[in-house]
């Protein structure tokens, strides 16, 4: 999941948030309002404003929706506007970036590390250029127009720049070693036991973590007397939340890295002595060991680089780990369950999902084509049917939404099934719906080309042919317009803009 994080990771501090109040791509515009009163989680949490929770974090609205825009604001809109599925995986990258914005301050906190007023002003200069104005002052009036006081942006700032330098701390905390240069040339095969830091009821998880250490360091001497690693997990009650894990030949970079670093270095036999990570404790024994094979290196400087790269990416995710990973939050906003719940894989909880967003919100033909994207993947393909046809009378009934891949998917469908009379009229309702826009137009062409459907695809190149002779038609004479002095050049790029 770092890899979404490292791209952007050092420009964060330059980057605020600027609180987006309202919905977006998947809020009201797709799938209608929520009452938040339906909503219920299982702790006293600020529901308006978050999206999620863990144990350990209340997901704040606000920070998803500034990275939902940020990825949307890379993409045409018009593409957007074509794949409504697109905006789904924009909203789990988007959710995967919120949660470890959200981990990364909580690591910061517990190394307390912090912000100064002077690293603000630092920053200040950066701000200015991003909201386009000259000063202070201009600043504080454009965050008046977003609804943003001047203190809140400076507070968010400022965890923007906490976040920034833990970020580059975890960085710095961890480099290849001469060692591991020798032992990302090996595999090893093991088997390891797993005590989980799981409390009983009512146990204080520190109590729960002392238990636990004091069973570890038994088994151990269990195993060093000689006894296997079967006979000692056996021999435990499923209430002791230990259990046998085989992890068959692993190469450098595959186990957590202090699991790592101990393994490596054990001989054929040996047994580690307990190694302590996040959520449980590790007992590993290697069986086997041999040089991983065709091993190929320029050389070790460039070698060490790449290693130590792995393991500061892998530093930083367990140390966010320690937070819980995103696909174990409780998704709250009932508009994003259903999307996050699929890409946390689970199914059953997705289709509800959608189906709950239907009953929210009847008229909207957009849940009814997500589900039957969804229904289909699965092999479901006359429940998707069922859901794309009262998606598309819907859509026929909602100009406000335009929908063109709905009807050419359930033409294709229909197509699919020999139904050529039912796929034409999807087909032709389709290129309708395009007809008086270029960019849909353009996107709709070059979905019938990839379905392989020729005689569709030439009628809309050929509204496509006229619409550009419109368009070029209307700039020449908005540019006339401008050298006669009617209009002056910001009016002349509105206009083409809005047009357009």
């Amino acid at each position: 999941m770092l890899n979404l994080f490292r791209k952007y990771a050092a420009g964060i501090a330059l980057t605020i948030v600027v609180f987006f109040v309202g919905t977006m791509f998947t809020g009201a515009v797709l799938f209608g309002q929520y009452d938040p009163e339906e909503l219920s989680p299982t702790r006293n949490i600020d529901e308006a404003n978050v999206v999620a929770y863990n144990n350990y974090i209340d997901l704040p609205l606000d920070v998803y929706n500034e990275m939902l825009q940020r990825l949307a604001s890379q993409i045409p809109e018009s593409v957007l506007r074509f794949n409504p599925e697109l905006i789904e995986q924009l909203s789990i990258s988007a959710f995967q970036r919120a949660v470890e914005y959200e981990q990364l301050y909580l690591v910061a906190q517990q190394k307390k590390i912090k912000a100064s007023n002077s690293q603000f002003k630092a920053q200040l200069p950066g701000y200015l250029k991003a909201f386009q104005v000259e000063t202070v002052g201009d600043l504080k009036s454009a965050l008046r127009e977003r609804g943003v006081s001047y203190k809140s942006f400076k507070e968010r700032a400022k965890k923007n720049i906490q976040i920034q330098s833990v970020y580059q701390q975890l960085q710095n905390e961890v480099a290849a070693t001469a060692i591991d240069l020798i032992h990302v040339k090996t595999q090893i095969q093991a088997a390891q036991i797993e005590l989980l830091l799981t409390p009983k009821e009512e146990e204080d998880p520190k109590d729960a973590q002392k238990r636990q250490e004091e069973l570890a360091q038994v088994l151990y001497l269990r195993l060093q007397n000689g006894e296997t690693l079967d006979a000692v997990v056996a021999s435990l009650d499923k209430q002791s939340h230990v259990k046998l894990k085989t992890l068959g030949m692993v190469s450098w970079g595959e186990l957590p890295l202090p699991v790592e670093a101990i393994a490596f270095d054990l001989g054929v036999g040996e047994v580690s002595a307990p190694i302590t990570l996040a959520d449980r404790l590790v007992i590993i024994k290697v069986t086997d060991k041999k040089p991983v094979e065709n091993f190929v290196s320029e050389n070790d400087e460039a070698l060490k680089k790449q290693l130590t790269q792995s393991k500061q990416l892998r530093h930083i995710q367990e140390s966010l780990d320690v937070y819980g990973k995103w696909t174990e939050f409780t998704i709250l906003d009932k508009r994003l369950a259903p999307i996050i719940s699929k890409g946390q894989g689970n199914i059953t909880d997705a289709l509800n999902g959608y189906k709950g967003l239907i009953s929210q919100s009847p008229s909207n033909p957009v849940p009814y084509y997500l589900l039957g994207n969804l229904q289909l993947s699965l092999g479901m393909k006359t429940a998707a049917q069922d859901n794309w046809e009262k998606g598309v009378i819907l859509a026929d009934a909602n100009d406000a939404i335009q929908l063109p891949i709905l009807y050419l998917k359930l033409g294709d469908l229909y197509r699919s099934q020999g139904k050529w009379g039912q796929m034409k009229k999807q087909f032709d309702q389709a290129i309708e719906t395009v007809s008086d826009d270029l960019p849909l137009a353009e996107h709709t062409s070059s979905y019938l080309k990839s379905i392989k459907a020729p005689s569709y695809a030439k009628r809309v190149d050929d509204r496509i042919a006229v619409l550009k002779k419109e368009k070029a038609e209307q700039d020449r004479r908005l540019d006339a317009a401008k050298k006669e002095g009617l209009l002056d050049s910001g009016d002349v790029e509105t206009l083409k803009l809005q047009l357009n």
